[in-house]
């Protein structure tokens, strides 16, 4: 069958898919100025054997399009819902997001963007609903029409449309549940220190932790990841990549890029400990008319953080050296990572005086917890936040 990959009214990419769900023919290239970012090599469509380097790349879009498959309770939804893969579900919405413009459909449908976008029409809260493991308010005829069918990430999560904003509402993981609370932290931190980012709410609802935030894509914008700019240079979803591989790309692309204000991410990625800064956990936002490049995306995704999985008395202990604590994505070590940076450069823009008393802050947020959060741990949580930003202000030369 014939399938055209849209970038919203755009047809980019006629191709042949066949039964087996493989690509087997590139037909036309009609905007090549449009075609996603991730399908270029070193900048350029790849020509060669009749564009046989897009099969793949197309492929793989797809198939990445969907829900990953370590997302709680996705297996029960398929069963539910009586679909195969989440690369299913993907597809009947036409893979279809609320973080870029791009979808694909069978050029047969003749289908028109303005009508089934997420960004200005509704949407199904069914399938969403599944995902946070509750029953669907009705099942409506249109229940397969949700980006819930393209959101990324293992925690679970949905959109919703509350007063016509796009709302994510995630939930954490494990017995204690602690992302969604971290993920205020970090807003605060922020806020504090003036860095650009995306602002999460705590919404605990019946003894279980989420957090909810805006959509910071609108209909006329869209994310391209680090990981999408960088994609041939990387082997895998989510695989490293180099510093100078993102100075490069910014520069080949001409997206406006600070290294003060990047490096400003990972100091607060360091003062948290975040060990999630995957290549997928930062990017770029771009006009999806002009395809002009607007700069760096807010900071979004930082809950994986502050040794959520150690026990009160872990944290009491000296395993909170910073030589000793994962890092991503350019470096393996939060120090080491961290060091990348001009650091005398961002300390003039950081004023870490600015987070006098967080650590009481993260105490309060802590109690508010519904799953009875050890009391030894909230202390615990809230004193080691205290050192890491002594602990910063020393690398930054502010004590």
């Amino acid at each position: 069958m014939k399938y055209t990959l849209y970038h919203k009214i755009f047809p980019v990419i006629e191709f042949e898919l066949n039964g087996d769900g493989y690509v087997t023919k590139i037909y036309e290239i009609k905007n090549p100025a449009h075609i996603p970012v991730q399908f270029l090599e070193n900048g350029k469509i790849p020509e060669h054997d009749d564009y046989y380097a897009l099969y793949d790349k197309i492929l793989r879009w797809m198939l990445e399009r969907g829900i990953p498959s370590s997302r709680k309770n996705l297996k029960s939804v398929l069963s539910i819902l009586e679909v195969n893969s989440s690369d299913e579900l993907a597809k009947r919405s036409f893979y279809l997001s609320l973080s870029d413009q791009y979808w694909c459909a069978p050029s047969e449908y003749n289908l028109d963007w303005e009508e089934i976008n997420f960004f200005t029409n509704n949407f199904s809260d069914d399938i969403g609903a599944l995902l946070l493991d509750r029953k669907p308010n009705r099942n409506s005829a249109d229940r397969y029409h949700s980006p819930n069918n393209t959101s990324q990430g293992n925690l679970s999560k949905k959109w919703v449309i509350r007063n016509n904003k796009r709302i994510m509402v995630k939930g954490g993981s494990g017995t204690e549940q602690l992302e969604p609370l971290n993920e205020v932290l970090a807003s605060e931190i922020f806020v504090r220190l003036g860095v650009n980012h995306v602002h999460y709410d705590f919404k605990p609802r019946d003894r279980k932790h989420f957090c909810i935030c805006e959509n910071f894509v609108t209909k006329d914008t869209e994310l391209i990841t680090a990981y999408e700019l960088c994609a041939d240079k990387a082997s895998g979803w989510n695989d490293e990549i180099s510093l100078s591989d993102i100075e490069y790309r910014c520069k080949m692309y001409n997206i406006p890029f600070s290294m003060i204000d990047f490096g400003k991410m990972f100091a607060v990625d360091f003062l948290i400990a975040n060990t999630d800064r995957h290549t997928n956990n930062f990017g770029f936002i771009r006009n999806a008319n002009t395809l002009e490049w607007i700069g760096l995306a807010p900071v979004f995704d930082s809950g994986t953080c502050m040794f959520m999985e150690k026990q009160y008395f872990e944290l009491e202990r000296n395993g909170m050296d910073s030589r000793f604590i994962n890092s991503k994505p350019f470096v393996a070590n939060q120090l080491e990572q961290l060091k990348l940076f001009p650091l005398d450069e961002i300390s003039k823009t950081l004023d870490l005086s600015k987070l006098d008393g967080i650590g009481d802050y993260y105490k309060n947020l802590l109690n508010q917890n519904k799953r009875e959060l050890d009391s030894r741990k909230i202390e615990a949580l809230s004193s080691v936040l205290d050192e890491r930003v002594k602990e910063l202000k020393r690398i930054l030369r502010q004590n």
